[in-house]
């Protein structure tokens, strides 16, 4: 009985950690409006690095290095052969979407124009790879 036991709980532990995935991800190219310009500016910004943690079992992205701490989060299985299943997630004025495929994302920041504080906007893409 206790190797049954410890069979079953060897084996429900590594399927927990086998959702949970840290991402290394690398923008291909930002940029956005700037806010003391009062959003006439398009400027490109400086392309960053920054780790992302995937929790494929409860469906969310949780990233430090972005502010994203606390999500709300959404998952869309794949449709079609044309649209793979991507997760997006939304906390403090940032969003992340990721292929879930791939691990290409979208991300964008900012409140800017809506709430009036001057706030640039940003936007940015590029891609992930497990580590």
């Amino acid at each position: 009985m206790k190797i049954l036991l410890t069979l079953f709980v060897l084996l429900f532990s590594s399927s927990v950690v086998a959702e949970k995935i840290m991402l290394y991800c690398s923008d291909m190219k930002v940029g956005g409006f700037e806010g003391e310009s009062n959003y006439s500016e398009l400027k490109n910004y400086a392309e960053t690095k920054f780790k992302v943690k995937l929790d494929l079992g409860n469906k969310t992205i949780v990233s430090n290095d972005l502010m994203i701490e606390d999500p709300e989060c959404g998952y869309f299985p794949k449709i079609t052969e044309e649209y793979s299943d991507f997760l997006y997630c939304i906390d403090n004025g940032i969003s992340f979407t990721l292929n879930l495929e791939n691990y290409r994302f979208t991300r964008t920041r900012g409140f800017g124009f809506a709430i009036g504080k001057k706030d640039d906007i940003g936007i940015a893409y590029g891609t992930c790879e497990q580590f």
